[in-house]
């Protein structure tokens, strides 16, 4: 099997790395406020109701360590199981993506509840339907967005170029290990077919 050309090896870590970020991306902007109201009716304590994106959209926050995890797992995982990253990851952020910008009603319910849960709320389902439509929406939401489709774009990459990207194991692998590899001559005619295809997906070529 020849070696992974420079810019294969360049290619494969920037993805790497732009995967693990567009998650913690998504994680943060899953933590912070997504819409906020204040509730102040007359005689009563001023309460600032705010609502993260983790509790308007837990699809979210739940996928968004999907991605993170899924780009950590594309260093060790080499040949099928790399690709079956890259779709996991892809699905994972496109999950995280719809469910972002369809999320409208999902943060006025998220809002709702909360303005119902305050203490200050004296009024009826009237004044609540009034205080989310006068809710403030954040840009955070948005910055999960954009981070979910940079995750799908990470996932389409991995499965597309996951072949020509190096393995771990072949780097990192114990000398021991790699003197067992080089001491093993024996001829591809000579092995059996599991050996073949345990090589196969080790990123050897069992032909030489």
């Amino acid at each position: 099997m020849s070696e992974p050309k420079s810019s294969d090896r360049r290619l494969y870590g920037i993805v790497v790395v732009v995967g693990i970020v567009a998650g913690g991306v998504m994680i943060w902007a899953a933590s912070r406020t997504w819409a906020s109201v204040e509730v102040a009716p007359p005689g009563m304590t001023v309460d600032d109701v705010d609502v993260t994106g983790s509790t308007a959209v837990p699809l979210v926050s739940a996928m968004s360590f999907v991605v993170m995890a899924g780009s950590v797992a594309v260093v060790a995982a080499g040949g099928w199981l790399r690709r079956a990253v890259g779709v996991v990851i892809a699905l994972a952020a496109a999950g995280a993506l719809v469910a972002g910008v369809l999320a409208d009603a999902a943060i006025d319910d998220a809002v709702r509840d909360a303005v119902a849960a305050s203490t200050s709320m004296t009024g009826d389902a009237g004044q609540e339907d009034a205080l989310v439509a006068a809710a403030d929406h954040s840009l955070w939401r948005w910055a999960a967005v954009v981070a979910s489709l940079v995750g799908v774009a990470v996932g389409c990459l991995v499965v597309a170029y996951a072949p020509r990207w190096p393995r771990m194991g072949k780097r990192y692998e114990a000398p021991g290990a790699r003197t067992a590899r080089a001491a093993d001559s024996t001829p591809a005619e000579d092995r059996d077919v599991g050996d073949l295809w345990k090589a196969l997906d080790e990123g050897d070529d069992p032909t030489v």
